[in-house]
Order: C-alpha cells, then sequence, then structure tokens
C-alpha cells in the first residue's frame, strides 16, 4: 500500500493510459516528446490498416464467391471491425474529452485529499490494483486469442490444392492460405509478395488486439474506479453518522 503523499490522481488512468499510446491511439501533444514524429507516422499507419481491413473485409464479402465458412467469419469480422473503427474514431478524435475524464476521475478520489482517512487509502490502493490487474490480464489473454487465431489456425487448417491455367494445361499447386479472410490486390498462390502481404496481416492483426485492449481497459478503468468512488463515499458517510452519534451522546 502507498503512503498517502505517494497517492496521486494521476494513478488511476496510467494503465489505460499506456495501453491507448501502445495501440496509436494518443496524438502527442508535447513539443518536448523525442519521438513524437516517429509515434504520430505510427498512429497514422494504425489508422490506415484498419481502414482497409474494412474494406477488404467489405469487398470480398460482396465481390467474391466465398464458402459459407468464410461467409460467416467475414460476417463477424466486419460487425467486430466497425466497432472497433467507431472506438478508434472516439479515442482518436475526442483525445481531450477523454483525458478530461481520466483527470475528473483521478480528482474525484483525492477531492479531500487533505482530510484523508486510512480507510480511503486502503480502498483507493485497492481500487487501482484491482484495476491495473484486471486491465492487464483482459490484455494479455485478448491478445493471445488473436494471436493464437491469426498465427498457428491457419497452418492447422488442411490445405486443399488450387488450379493455375497456363493456357494448354492447368498446375495444381498448394493453396496458400491467409491469417484470415479478407480480400488482397495480389494473387496469394502465384505472387511473390505473398509472406509480405502474410506478414501485414499479422501486424494487423496486432494492432487490432492493441486497440481493443487499450479501449476496453479504459472502459474498465472508468467502471472500476466509479465503483471505488461510491465505496469512499459509503466509508464517508458511515464516518459521518458515527461521529453524529458520538457528539449526540456527549
Amino acid at each position: 500500500m502507498k503512503p498517502e503523499n505517494q497517492l496521486q490522481p494521476e494513478d488511476c488512468s496510467k494503465t489505460p493510459e499506456l495501453f491507448i499510446k501502445i495501440a496509436g491511439l494518443w496524438f502527442i501533444e508535447d513539443p518536448n516528446f523525442k519521438y513524437k514524429f516517429l509515434y504520430n507516422i505510427y498512429m497514422y499507419i494504425v489508422k490506415v490498416m484498419h481502414c482497409y481491413l474494412m474494406v477488404g473485409i467489405i469487398i470480398k464479402f460482396l465481390f467474391y464467391e466465398v464458402t459459407m465458412e468464410e461467409k460467416v467469419e467475414l460476417t463477424i469480422l466486419g460487425i467486430s471491425q466497425s466497432v472497433l473503427l467507431c472506438k478508434l474514431w472516439i479515442f482518436s478524435i475526442k483525445k481531450k474529452k477523454i483525458q478530461k475524464l481520466f483527470n475528473t476521475l483521478g480528482k474525484n478520489f483525492f477531492i479531500h485529499k487533505t482530510y484523508i482517512t486510512t480507510e480511503n487509502i486502503k480502498i483507493i490502493n485497492s481500487v487501482l490494483t484491482f484495476s491495473r490487474q484486471l486491465s492487464i490480464l483482459y490484455g494479455l489473454n485478448l491478445n493471445f486469442g488473436i494471436i493464437f487465431y491469426t498465427y498457428f489456425t491457419p497452418f492447422m487448417i488442411s490445405n486443399d490444392d488450387a488450379g493455375v491455367n497456363n493456357g494448354t494445361n492447368i498446375t495444381f499447386v498448394q493453396e496458400r492460405k491467409l491469417p484470415y479472410t479478407i480480400w488482397i490486390p495480389i494473387d496469394k498462390n502465384t505472387s511473390k509478395f505473398y509472406y509480405v502481404t502474410y506478414v501485414i496481416l499479422l501486424l494487423t492483426a496486432n494492432s487490432v488486439g492493441l486497440v481493443l485492449m487499450s479501449t476496453q481497459a479504459s472502459i474498465l478503468t472508468f467502471l472500476i474506479c466509479l465503483k471505488g468512488q461510491f465505496q469512499i463515499l459509503c466509508d464517508a458517510l458511515r464516518n459521518l453518522t458515527r461521529n453524529v452519534s458520538r457528539r449526540l451522546e456527549e
């Protein structure tokens, strides 16, 4: 447990803000930040990757013949990606409002810092610890699931043979798999850029995991800290009742 003089309002939002910065959703305005230019480039690359992912899913679903299994996968990916794009837009465009929410959340914990009690310190530390642990656990599980699905699942699916028409003869080659079903502007079975595309799609999947992790961790932190504020309020009301009873007895 931290001593009273070490508790700071910023402790409430340290973990989700770190996740948001890692995901590339936090536009850095500090001119003293050493890698500001590189980070802003990374931020725009993340946005382009997510927009392409949505476009690729729509094109593949509407204009290409796919199996029923692939249709189900594209539908699920399309719904989740549309929701993710909304979150991406909110966290990218509404940064100041989100920062204000984080600041307000922290200040409400310490609004009576001069009169903070030992019980309040215990409550605040337990809330901050639980919020941080739950956010990290959620992020690890989420990214592990995405990595397993995109990195290993394609190799576990049986590869069918695909026919390539060379004019007079049809050559059968082993069909190449992608991490997930999506439209790509190359022929995956013959193009020499297949492996580059595969790596880019893996990085896009990792970016999806990071964005989900950061946005959901922020929401979890808000909910947990609000619960902690109610605990502090209940503790204050309980102590207030005790003080009134003691004064009446005196």
